[in-house]
Order: C-alpha cells, then sequence, then structure tokens
C-alpha cells in the first residue's frame, strides 16, 4: 500500500520499536485498546498478540479493506478519528496505542486527555511531545504544556529517527506516554475557565501577563486577579507553572462571579 500524503501517513517498519512501544503501553491480556491509524498492521499486530481486546479506527478506505480480510480478530471501525467519540468505542479505562498521523495527532491526543484513557502511549513528532512535557521557562513550554500538565503525567519514552518509518518523515518522532488524572487538575476554576486564561495568557507570550490576559478580560479585573493569585503583573506566561495558572483561573473566576 502506498501513504498518502493527505493522511499523514509514515508507516512504521521496524518489528522491535513496535515491540517496545507495546511494552511501554503496559498492555496485558484482555486489556482494552484502541488505535488509530493502524495502516498495514505492524503494530495492529503487536497488540493482538499481547492479548489486547483491540478496537481500531482507519480512515484510509484501502487500508481499512485489507485489514478487514487480513486480521478478521480485529474490530475495525472505519472513518476519521478526528470526528469520532473515541471513548463510546471501547469505554472508560482503556488504553490508547497508536502511530498517530502527525497532522492529525496532536489534536486527538489533546481531545483525548478528558475521555476516561488509562494510559495513552502514542509516537508523535519529537517536537511536539517536548512542547506536551516542557517546564515552565524552558524553551519549548508553552500553553500545550500548562493544559498536559493539568490533565496527565507523562513520560518520553524513546526517540527515533526518520529511517525508522516509510517514507521517511523530515523530522525525528518520539513516543510519549501520559497517565492521565481522575479529573483535570485546575483547582477552584472550572476546566472552561482555565482553558481560556491559558489560551489567552500565550497568545502573547512575550508580553506581560496582566497585558496578555486584558486581552480576554478587564483590565482592572485582571489586576486585581493577580493580586490575588500572588502572580506579579510582570510575570510573562512562560515563566509560571501549573499551580500559577490554577491561582490566576480560580482568582478570573471569582472576579467574574463578583461582577
Amino acid at each position: 500500500m502506498i501513504a498518502r500524503k493527505r493522511f499523514g501517513q509514515h508507516f512504521l517498519t521496524r518489528p522491535d520499536i513496535v515491540a517496545r512501544i507495546v511494552r511501554a503501553a503496559g498492555v496485558s491480556p484482555g486489556d482494552r485498546v484502541l488505535e488509530i491509524g493502524p495502516g498495514r498492521g505492524i503494530l495492529t499486530d503487536a497488540l493482538l498478540a499481547a492479548g489486547a481486546n483491540l478496537t481500531a479506527v482507519e480512515i484510509d478506505r484501502d487500508l481499512a479493506a485489507d485489514l478487514r480480510v487480513s486480521r478478521p480478530e480485529l474490530h475495525l471501525v472505519e472513518g476519521d478519528a478526528g470526528r469520532m467519540d473515541l471513548a463510546a468505542l471501547v469505554g472508560p479505562g482503556a488504553r490508547m496505542v497508536a502511530n498517530l498521523p502527525y497532522n492529525v495527532g496532536t489534536g486527538i491526543v489533546m481531545d483525548s486527555l478528558d475521555l476516561g484513557f488509562r494510559s495513552i502511549t502514542v509516537m508523535l513528532q519529537k517536537e511536539v511531545v517536548l512542547r506536551m512535557l516542557a517546564e515552565p521557562d524552558s524553551e519549548h513550554y508553552g500553553a500545550i504544556s500548562v493544559r498536559v500538565a493539568s490533565r496527565a503525567t507523562g513520560r518520553v519514552e524513546f526517540i527515533l529517527p526518520p529511517g525508522a518509518f516509510n517514507p521517511p518523515p523530515k523530522v525525528d518522532s518520539a513516543v510519549v506516554t501520559l497517565l492521565p488524572h481522575a479529573s483535570p487538575q485546575v483547582g477552584a476554576a472550572d476546566v472552561r475557565t482555565f482553558d481560556a486564561v491559558v489560551r489567552a495568557a500565550f497568545a502573547q507570550r512575550r508580553k506581560m501577563i496582566l497585558n496578555s490576559l486584558s486581552s480576554m478580560y478587564d483590565r482592572e479585573k485582571v489586576a486585581a486577579a493577580l493580586v490575588s493569585a500572588g502572580v506579579a503583573p510582570t510575570s510573562r506566561a512562560e515563566t509560571l507553572d501549573l499551580a500559577a495558572f490554577q491561582a490566576i483561573a480560580a482568582a478570573v473566576a471569582a472576579g467574574a462571579k463578583a461582577g
């Protein structure tokens, strides 16, 4: 099967790497597992061999047709994973294990953090993984880092060179495991307010936090919220940790309720 650029397909070719992914994911016999983008089935085979109760979502109809014939034991769902209720396919407490297409992988992972997965072990661009797990005051730290920290703990499993794929991508890849929290760690604020505050703070990341948040909220209320949260108005978003954003979001929410 030829890789289709519009689907962001880069097929894994090395069984040793596939075995490392399955080990990193901690798949045991009977585990409910969701694989997105099984492609030619190299990871699929390893997951089935590990005893997974496997559901796979494939958007490429030609690949899906081949998988139906070659792996009849696989529960295959044809369609766009980005438009599906993934939690409904496998239920809460399942694992996600996948070599995700780069063009949609980040969005799928970020959405899946709120869907009740037991673990998420996926391959993405190395740069994206570094951003997901970055610490404050580091090169890759941003809104995605804060959102991931509020939803999960994570670790980089290993890095892969382009030559591990066919066709080879133009960048290095990385396998990451995320272990979602039972509920988002957003402090006293609701999730929507927390995410909105984080997005606004990093929309103009080089600006002072007071100015960044004032693009979305009343400036005087923002100033009062920052004082209440114990955050200097001259701080920049890239220097603030999860606890600081929790405090800011809580103060913003309290200020909104106070009118």
